[in-house]
């Protein structure tokens, strides 16, 4: 058996079977996490994270857009629009950050922009020649 990743919490059992009715009907192989306890416990369900739709790590992007075209409500942390999903079908196969979360991966991008433009910014900003030094400019 592979490893199982998640794609999306919900917070009752009826709301993640919806999501999974759907992904089995596109041929995606789908397991609950936690819907028994949320069903005994229903009031715990916050406290232990949900019922957790976990599905296997090569059908991820396939889920997620089968899940955001079909408008099943997911919770704000893994519902996202198309450039989000496209992002993170990049970004995850990129080697030095494959395997990081979305926000990790998506600070990492940010915080290299941010450092190619500075970088620039400073090396345009610096003096062509000794000039400006010796006059005080």
């Amino acid at each position: 058996m592979s490893k199982w990743i998640e794609i999306a919490t919900f917070n009752y059992p009826h709301e993640a079977h919806l999501a999974k009715s759907k992904l089995e009907s596109e041929g995606i192989d789908v397991w609950l996490k936690d819907e028994y306890t949320a069903q005994v416990y229903h009031f715990h369900s916050n406290a232990i994270g949900g019922v957790k739709l976990c599905i296997e790590p090569k059908n991820k992007k396939a889920a997620l857009m089968i899940l955001y075209n079909s408008e099943i409500q997911l919770k704000a942390e893994t519902k996202g629009n198309k450039y989000l999903l496209k992002f993170d079908s990049i970004s995850s196969n990129l080697p030095f950050l494959k395997g990081k979360s979305l926000i990790i991966r998506l600070l990492a991008v940010v915080g290299i922009i941010f450092s190619l433009l500075i970088g620039t910014l400073f090396i345009l900003d610096t003096p062509k020649n000794n000039y400006a030094l010796e006059h005080n400019y």
